[in-house]
């Protein structure tokens, strides 16, 4: 799949706050995810995305359990 492709995906998928756009970006998958994730403060979306999702909502949701997620 070509980049412009993906990062198509993830325009739409931020747009509209859908993580099940993120499945179809390609190489931005992980940042995609993670994006929807903090933007829905949405812990369970980090589980597809980079460590620094939780850390980020652990911070913006006060919310130390999740730094046991990382």
């Amino acid at each position: 799949m070509g980049d412009d492709r993906g990062r198509c995906y993830l325009k739409q998928a931020k747009d509209k706050n859908d993580s099940q756009l993120c499945e179809e970006s390609g190489v931005f998958k992980s940042g995609c995810y993670e994006e929807i994730a903090i933007s829905t403060k949405n812990p369970e979306l980090c589980e597809k995305a980079r460590d620094d999702c939780y850390f980020i909502l652990a911070k913006d949701l006060k919310d130390v359990s999740l730094c046991n997620r990382m």
